[in-house]
């Protein structure tokens, strides 16, 4: 399946807080869907009704793109102020900084994969 690099669901309105926030409860929305959907993909009696394999997994990288775009747009201090003007609860607060810790192991993991630590490979002649 095709996927263009900009596939994202995070769409606010405009670049107020409340905006980026009812986006990010979009995404985050999407993200509990798709990982329960991974979990019942083969579960003969929800398969048929969650997609296909294919399918789930493109839904799984467009939302990590618009995780990704999401934590781009708030900061930790967006954070207290939507928690303190209730457009976030405790638990949706909780669960985007996990999310964004996440992230942030992926992306270093994905850049130790390039590097080779200080070690030469040596050709052989």
């Amino acid at each position: 399946m095709f996927m263009p690099n900009s596939a994202s669901i995070f769409n606010p309105k405009d670049n107020s807080l409340e905006e980026r926030i009812v986006a990010f409860k979009s995404v985050l929305y999407a993200n509990n869907n798709i990982e329960l959907s991974l979990k019942y993909n083969n579960d003969k009696l929800w398969s048929d009704r969650l997609g296909t394999s294919e399918e789930v997994k493109l839904a799984q990288k467009i939302n990590e793109q618009s995780l990704k775009q999401a934590f781009k747009s708030l900061n930790y201090a967006d954070l207290q102020e939507a928690k303190s003007l209730g457009l976030l609860s405790q638990e949706e607060a909780k669960q985007i900084k996990v999310l964004k810790a996440k992230s942030d192991l992926n992306q270093l993991s994905h850049i130790d994969k390039g590097k080779t630590h200080g070690r030469h490979e040596f050709k052989k002649n």
